[in-house]
């Protein structure tokens, strides 16, 4: 075994100087590329910092220009909604100019007509006043004729006009009842009813006359309606109106041009924002470059080695020289190529080994020492060993021949050791001389003889070392009737030292017990422990 684990030690060895070597590269490798990473990460947190203060003061100067591009649009909002009301408002003039163009045209073909309506009533107020002079005069007229009803002087003419009078009152009286609906028209009367008719005629020249009054009140009312019309009726001069459209289009001019200037720099400002939004965009770009950069950095710290930022910014690497840190990097790195593949855990198990080997020296030296320890032990107990069994073979070949002269009445019998071979792996030969025969070697005996003797040697054992408890298990079954009853009295003396257990079906035997254990059966299938003590009785 110690050879082996040389040899294993000696194929390790190699193993383990190439491992070494391979760590301790790893090692400064690791050294070196913590610290350049932690030199690269220091610079690139001083840029993001630069970066997050320029960023910060670009974007302040952005939301500035934002704010006041947005008040200049709230004010060109406010501006243009002026402009729009301006326009609307001189919209609303010119209409309301062209309004009063249409009403002075209006008024002066109203005034022309109220005119003209006036030359009507004037003329039916003349009419209406020559119908009511001409109706004073009929009415007089009949007025007269009444006085002179009876007067046959009359004039004819006046008669003839009378009458004429009449049939138009008469016709007129007729185109009343048509228009009442009635069916009968009056007829002209005679004579005799002329009194009656001129009544009646006189009647109906009273109520024109009233009726033409009225018409002629009213006619004067409308002429003086129509003349305090036509003089309230006053065409307004339109300059008034064309003083406060110009003084709007002068405002719209103003505010148009306030509007142009206000776009122009509406239009700079948003210029200026958007080269403030490139110049942001670009420095938030520069700054998300240098996020990711750091974040890979991060990462391969993390995946390589399993340490954060905090942890990397604790450890005490410091790289001066950045480009040669990197060198040293790749050349360490080449280095740990060319030694691949390596195995790891041969420093381990070459230390192992080691300690095994100088274990098992050790042990060897422990097991040499045992073994010579063994072996002068061995030879020490072979020999007390040989000389109590010389001893106990000596009781043992009296106590034998007493014990076996009193079970087989008589003979003798010895034991003794094979000649010419150590004591210890000498064979015993057993001779025995029953009463009148000759010595006999125990394979010539008979069954019975051989049991006897085997028990003659069990109880001389018992009497050269005394046993508390002995066990014998169907040890007269060969034996006959003669030999049980000598066999019980050996059990007999015996039992006072020492107590014997015997497994039996000898009557004979269980007769000499003291205690009797057995098995029955009394219902099939059902097993029972039954114990009985006898009394000390012979056989």
């Amino acid at each position: 075994m110690k050879v082996e684990v040389g040899e294993h030690l000696i194929s390790l060895e190699e193993q383990a100087r190439r491992a070494r070597e391979y760590v301790e590269t790893q090692t400064k490798v690791k050294e070196a590329e913590l610290g350049l990473c932690k030199k690269l990460l220091g610079g690139l947190l001083e840029k993001k910092a630069k970066l997050e203060g320029e960023l910060s003061l670009a974007r302040q100067a952005s939301a500035a220009k934002v704010a006041a591009e947005e008040q200049d649009e709230v004010t060109l909002v406010t501006l243009k909604g002026s402009l729009r009301k301006i326009e609307l408002e001189i919209e609303e003039q010119l209409v309301k100019l062209d309004g009063e163009k249409d009403r002075l045209r209006d008024i002066e073909l109203n005034r022309r007509f109220v005119e003209g309506e006036i030359k009507r009533e004037e003329s039916l107020c003349a009419d209406l006043q020559a119908k009511l002079d001409a109706l004073r005069q009929k009415t007089s007229a009949l007025s007269a004729a009444e006085a002179a009803q009876g007067n046959a002087a009359s004039s004819l003419n006046e008669l003839e006009a009378v009458i004429h009078d009449s049939r138009e009152l008469v016709n007129q009286l007729a185109l009343i009842c048509g228009a009442l609906g009635r069916d009968n028209a009056p007829k002209l009367l005679e004579q005799k009813e002329i009194e009656a008719t001129i009544n009646l005629k006189r009647e109906l020249l009273e109520s024109e006359y009233q009726r033409s009054e009225q018409e002629l009140d009213r006619t004067r009312f409308g002429l003086q309606a129509h003349r305090s019309e036509l003089d309230a009726i006053k065409p307004a001069t339109p300059s008034e109106m064309a003083a406060a459209l110009s003084a709007l289009k002068a405002e719209r001019d103003k505010l148009r041009l306030e509007i142009s200037e206000l776009e122009e720099k509406v239009r700079r400002e948003g210029s200026a924002e958007k080269a403030a939004g490139d110049a942001t965009n670009a420095l938030e770009i520069a700054l998300a470059k240098l996020e990711g950069e750091m974040l890979g950095l991060t990462e391969k710290v993390a995946a390589d080695y399993s340490l954060t930022v905090q942890e990397l910014d604790a450890l005490p690497y410091v790289v001066a020289n950045v480009a040669k840190t990197r060198t040293d990097v790749e050349a360490g790195k080449q280095r740990l190529r060319d030694l691949e593949p390596v195995n790891l855990m041969a420093i381990e198990e070459f230390e192992r080994t080691k300690e095994r080997l100088t274990f098992i020296d050790a042990q060897l030296i422990d097991l040499n020492a045992a073994r010579e320890n063994l072996r002068n032990l061995i030879i020490e107990l072979d020999q007390r060993a040989e000389d109590s069994f010389t001893q106990t073979m000596s009781q043992l070949s009296s106590v034998f021949s007493e014990t076996f002269a009193k079970l087989f009445a008589g003979g003798e019998a010895k034991v003794a050791l094979a000649p010419g071979t150590p004591v210890l792996e000498a064979d015993i030969e057993i001779s025995v001389r029953p009463a009148g025969r000759k010595w006999l070697p125990l394979a010539l005996l008979s069954g019975g003889e051989r049991s006897l003797c085997a028990i003659a040697i069990l109880f001389s054992l018992l009497k050269i070392r005394p046993s508390p408890f002995c066990f014998m298990d169907e040890v007269d079954a060969a034996l006959d009737e003669a030999n049980i009853g000598r066999f019980t009295e050996m059990l007999k003396d015996f039992s006072a030292a020492t107590q014997i257990i015997v497994i039996t079906h000898n009557k004979r035997t269980m007769a000499a017990a003291a205690n009797i254990y057995g098995i029955t059966m009394e219902e099939p299938g059902v097993s029972k422990v039954i114990s009985m003590k006898l009394s000390e009785t012979a056989i």
